[in-house]
């Protein structure tokens, strides 16, 4: 649990009954948490694709940002995931223009190198038929807002993929104006019994304070108008673990979340609505 306090020069001397040993000087510094991968695992089907929007910005900011995007299907066999989307394609928009994408990602050395530095799991193998590729928005006026969708080559498979972003930006160069991740939405028709499921990791070396939403009855509502809404989600929030560490069902109308949701820029809700939401303070890790 660093503080800012703690930044500093420390040795450590060693010292018995015949002398002392001081070991050279190490420097300590803190890396501000922020957002380092987001990732969203749902089923593809012909007509439904799944469709990932997300933010990079924060006030002030300004320079590239590199990106992994992926569209896993095939490699999620080994984590236990049931009949993947067999040949997943991924797109990434700004508004309407397609501004990167990948149809095999093709086991290139550039792609493999950026994987292992940035912790995302390994693709079964080159041939595997996962899409992913590197992208570096240059962001000059904050915010600057993306879509990631994945989809099925040839349109008529089904199966669950997952839709991810990892920021590649090196942690020992971060400054204040350094692009991040803010943001990650989806839009989904959820089943009976079927869940979505978003992931993120939390990186740096102090704690991060996030919004988690579960918006269903406000979709029905202006400015949205969308049809079959959810009427009433819950979210658990689990850790790496597994285990749940918060949960929230029906946000009530709290100041607290109301604050949180003007100051990040998120759509405000009725105070009576049984949307879902919660903010938390996170470790990084």
């Amino acid at each position: 649990n660093l503080q800012p306090s703690a930044i500093g020069d420390y040795t450590v001397r060693v010292s018995n009954s015949v002398g002392s040993a001081t070991s050279r000087t190490a420097t300590l510094n803190l890396v501000p948490g922020r957002l380092i991968n987001l990732s969203v695992l749902s089923p593809i089907a012909p007509g439904d694709p799944l469709t990932v929007g997300t933010v990079i910005g924060g006030k002030g900011v300004n320079g590239p940002l590199p990106l992994l995007v992926r569209g896993a299907g095939p490699s999620l066999a080994a984590l236990s995931v049931t009949s993947p989307l067999a040949d997943p394609r991924l797109d990434v928009y700004s508004g309407s223009s397609i501004v990167a994408g990948n149809d095999n990602w093709g086991g290139t050395g550039e792609l493999t190198t950026f994987a292992a530095q940035v912790g995302a799991f390994p693709y079964a193998s080159a041939s595997s038929r996962d899409a992913a590729a590197i992208f570096a928005p240059n962001i000059a006026s904050p915010p600057a807002s993306y879509t990631v969708q994945v989809t099925s080559v040839g349109g008529g498979a089904t199966g669950p993929a997952i839709a991810e972003l990892y920021d590649g930006f090196p942690s020992a160069t971060l400054t204040s104006s350094t692009p991040r991740l803010i943001n990650l939405s989806v839009l989904k028709q959820i089943p009976d019994d079927s869940l979505l499921t978003a992931g993120f990791t939390v990186g740096g070396t102090t704690p991060k304070q996030v919004l988690i939403r579960g918006i269903g009855p406000a979709l029905g509502l202006d400015p949205f108008k969308i049809s079959g809404v959810m009427p009433d989600p819950k979210i658990t929030l689990f850790d790496g673990t597994g285990a749940p560490i918060a949960a929230n069902d029906d946000w009530g109308g709290r100041t607290t979340l109301a604050s949180a949701f003007s100051g990040v820029g998120a759509f405000a809700l009725s105070p009576s609505s049984r949307d879902a939401a919660l903010v938390i303070t996170l470790a990084p890790g």
